[in-house]
């Protein structure tokens, strides 16, 4: 009798149980992935999906409020200039007051009455709640003082009629002032400076509401309009620490080596015992069996 090779028994292993070589071929697949995985963690930062809530998930919530203002400006003697960002304090109480600035783009919608003011530099006022901000729990019903900065010469916009003006896009401060809990705790963004904390301007309140596209030029069409645009920051997002990051990898290295071991295993048995062996069946008149 000829001597079967391992090669022969292989072949007659992959005819002979297609289930098992389909097992076999995920099997080395999955390891391949849980190993690409293991290596992507240990060369890489990822970020902690642990942490429900960034400065970049509570920028992206302030964006989806649109802004309406009042036409009713007040020219204060003394002009109310928010505190800058309070990013390190010695009281670190939840109920004690923060104050943040940032750099946003705003687009603003003026009217005609609006673009009267002599002044270049005002203020707009508003006050959210915690649910418009993305806060759930018992933060959903905190207060949030946001004021916007609109240093621009008005008198420069191009009004075609009464209630219609170009918009105007702009690069200004946002002032948040609320409790300590209603902020991220986590690499705040960078303080943005003032361009001209002594000017005398007008300053106005502003109502808010959710951005709806279906009736976004419904709302607030009789009085200036601001919108908020913000781009994602990949530096502010929160990434797991080289411990956590290690133990992940150890745990993926560890799973795709037992995945591996099992293909290995199979492979064995496959040039070990081949194909399955053939019964044979003999009949025999009156259907017997032998």
């Amino acid at each position: 009798m000829a001597m079967i090779t391992p090669y022969e028994n292989a072949k007659g292993f992959v005819l002979g149980r297609p289930p098992l070589v389909v097992f076999m071929v995920c099997l080395a697949a999955f390891a391949v992935v849980l190993l690409s995985l293991a290596v992507y963690m240990k060369t890489n930062e990822v970020e902690n999906t642990d942490v429900q809530i960034n400065w970049n998930t509570f920028l992206k919530n302030f964006a989806e409020n649109d802004f309406c203002m009042d036409e009713n400006f007040t020219v204060p003697t003394t002009e109310p200039t928010p505190v800058a960002n309070s990013l390190s304090s010695p009281n670190n109480s939840p109920e004690r007051t923060r104050n943040y600035s940032v750099a946003l783009w705003l687009t603003v919608w003026p009217t005609m009455d609006f673009t009267r003011f002599h002044y270049n530099h005002s203020r707009l006022l508003a006050t959210l709640r915690g649910e418009d901000l993305g806060l759930k729990g018992h933060l959903v019903s905190e207060e949030v003082n946001v004021t916007f900065e609109l240093p621009f010469d008005w008198n420069l916009t191009n009004c075609h009629s009464a209630r219609k003006c170009d918009s105007v896009r702009l690069r200004t401060c946002v002032y948040f002032q609320a409790t300590a809990q209603v902020f991220p705790g986590y690499r705040a963004p960078e303080t943005c400076i003032p361009l001209n904390e002594s000017s005398q301007g007008p300053y106005s309140h502003m109502t808010s509401r959710k951005d709806n596209t279906f009736f976004r030029h419904l709302w607030c069409s009789q009085h200036p309009k601001i919108e908020v645009q913000y781009e994602w920051d990949p530096t502010l997002n929160i990434m797991l620490s080289i411990g956590d990051r290690s133990v992940i990898n150890l745990h993926l290295m560890h799973t795709s080596y037992f995945l591996f071991v099992m293909v290995i295993t199979i492979m064995c048995y496959a040039i070990i015992k081949g194909k399955p062996k053939n019964k044979t069946i003999q009949v025999v008149n009156g259907g017997s069996v032998l």
